[in-house]
């Protein structure tokens, strides 16, 4: 997408904060913010990097508005689960995740495994339950598509 930050592009892009550039991490999370403030999923990963980097009041404010969405039905809360991972709040991190996951559409978790930002959860029992559980799902929905045709 023609303008927007390389950080925010992919989800599969491993965050450059990992990579010892925090500041450019910083300033794409920024860019992506100014050129689509209200869209959750920049919100999410904004915040993760500006919790990450010390900025946790901004991190935070982005996670109430973040938040607001969740209840009105505009956003997953995966996008929260990101900026509570960055917080270093995994228990948060995972009620928001679980609670992407008991929804209907589950929208929000293809892939979470591939998100770098929630590698610090990898090693919990209910991080590994819930990636096992979405596995299940898909294989399922795969299984039933098979035999539908």
């Amino acid at each position: 997408m023609k303008g927007w930050p390389r950080f925010l592009a992919s989800p599969n892009r491993e965050p450059n904060i990992c990579s010892g550039h925090a500041p450019d991490a910083l300033e794409e999370a920024r860019a992506g913010l100014a050129l689509d403030p209200d869209n959750p999923r920049t919100m999410g990963e904004a915040g993760y990097v500006l919790a990450v980097t010390g900025h946790t009041d901004q991190a935070r404010e982005l996670l109430a508005r973040l938040k607001k969405l969740v209840v009105h039905g505009a956003s997953t809360p995966t996008f929260a689960a990101f900026i509570y991972s960055g917080l270093g709040q995994k228990k948060q991190a995972l009620d928001a995740l679980e609670e992407a996951a008991n929804s209907k559409t589950c929208c929000g978790l293809q892939g979470i495994d591939q998100w770098h930002i929630l590698d610090g959860l990898q090693g919990d029992p209910r991080y590994q339950r819930l990636i096992a559980n979405l596995e299940g799902m898909r294989t399922s929905r795969s299984l039933s598509n098979d035999s539908a045709r």
